[in-house]
């Protein structure tokens, strides 16, 4: 089961995934965490809704692979000054 945070967690992963996920300090504003702990945070609520209770296939597959991308280092990690204008 989801708990309030996950679903924070979630949908803004969600909504950021189309761009390559939000920036380093976005998820440092809005939820005091490092984007490697804001992803395995992610991860981890994947992991509490396995049967899919509160998401999609399609958004678990596409927040599989975004964790996966950002945590394994795939992503170089994006700030302000790189990202799309």
């Amino acid at each position: 089961m989801l708990t309030k945070e996950d679903r924070a967690l979630v949908c803004t992963a969600l909504a950021w995934a189309p761009y390559g996920g939000a920036t380093d300090e976005d998820l440092f504003v809005n939820f005091g965490l490092s984007t490697d702990e804001f992803y395995n945070r992610v991860r981890a609520a994947l992991d509490r809704d396995r049967n899919g209770h509160h998401l999609s296939a399609a958004d678990h597959r596409t927040l599989a692979a975004t964790c996966r991308l950002h945590v394994e280092g795939a992503f170089g990690r994006r700030s302000e000054s790189t990202s799309l204008r």
